[in-house]
């Protein structure tokens, strides 16, 4: 939940630059120039693939442990 959470969170902050990079509904002085949207959208990015890095990783080991409980159990059964 917490990489849902984090996915979210930077899904809507994507939403408010383009917003403000393109003006919709935003004063002059509340746009952002291009270079300044390019730079922030990469962070967002960046911390995008950390998150699905991580929770790949997670899954990964989730992913072991249920294949030893399966051959823990296949050779209980034995």
């Amino acid at each position: 939940m917490k990489y849902i959470r984090k996915v979210a969170l930077l899904l809507k902050q994507e939403g408010e630059l383009i917003t403000r990079v393109q003006g919709i509904d935003a004063r002059e002085e509340d746009r952002y120039p291009i270079d300044k949207y390019v730079e922030k959208m990469r962070e967002i990015v960046r911390y995008n693939l950390k998150i699905y890095g991580d929770l790949d990783q997670d899954l990964e080991k989730f992913q072991t442990v249920l294949q030893e409980e399966e051959e823990a159990h296949n050779e209980i059964g034995d």
